[in-house]
């Protein structure tokens, strides 16, 4: 995500964005220019099985948690 959009979500949030840190996984939402949130994600996190808004065009919104087993 372009600094400026990180910049703006967090105003509007009036909360700081995170940068995703594969090395340090957590709970939470994850914002992609593409499809592909399993790239990102690794076990035992997994990606939410479709965005939360599947007719974007430019930004996909995944919830990422821990597997459930």
């Amino acid at each position: 995500m372009r600094r400026g959009m990180q910049y703006s979500l967090s105003f509007y949030l009036h909360s700081e964005v995170q940068a995703w840190d594969p090395e340090k996984q957590q709970e939470g939402y994850l914002i992609l220019g593409g499809k592909n949130c399993s790239r990102f994600v690794a076990a035992p996190w997994t990606c939410s099985s479709a965005p939360l808004n599947p007719n974007s065009s430019d930004r996909f919104i995944y919830r990422v948690e821990l597997k459930k087993e």
